[in-house]
């Protein structure tokens, strides 16, 4: 899922905050190399055939958990991108919607005077049909 929602985050950031988003999807890696790297040497001199079952359940949920961590972390950073997305967009929408309230204002005005000016000549037609009776 995360896979999905990458792509759609690239397209709707900046270029400035490109390399955030890098540093932020190798974390996972990074910290799995560094974890590696710390513990070789325990890994090779530990008897693994002396862990039990349940011993195996914990180290795989507590996988699972940095994973989902990382996943939360990247989800947040999609959200707060999109929030400012959303933001930025409904201020442009406010300045379209201002802008067309004026020019609509602007409209109403010049139909008003129009029709005054069409009751102008409607109360001289009227008056020049009562003079030629």
């Amino acid at each position: 899922m995360l896979i999905v929602l990458i792509p759609k985050a690239f397209h709707t950031m900046r270029m400035g905050r490109s390399l955030l988003w890098i540093i932020t999807l190798s974390l996972p890696i990074i910290f799995l190399g560094l974890l590696a790297y710390l513990l070789k040497d325990s890994f090779l001199s530990f008897d693994w055939s002396q862990l039990k079952s349940n011993d195996l359940i914990n180290l795989s949920a507590l996988a699972i958990g940095f994973f989902g961590a990382f996943l939360a972390i990247g989800s947040l950073f999609v959200a707060v991108s999109q929030l400012q997305q959303a933001i930025k967009d409904g201020e442009e929408q406010r300045q379209s919607l201002d802008a067309s309230r004026e020019q609509l204002q602007a409209v109403v005005e010049i139909t008003k005077k129009q029709q005054e000016v069409l009751t102008q000549h409607l109360e001289t037609s009227k008056a020049l049909f009562t003079l030629q009776e």
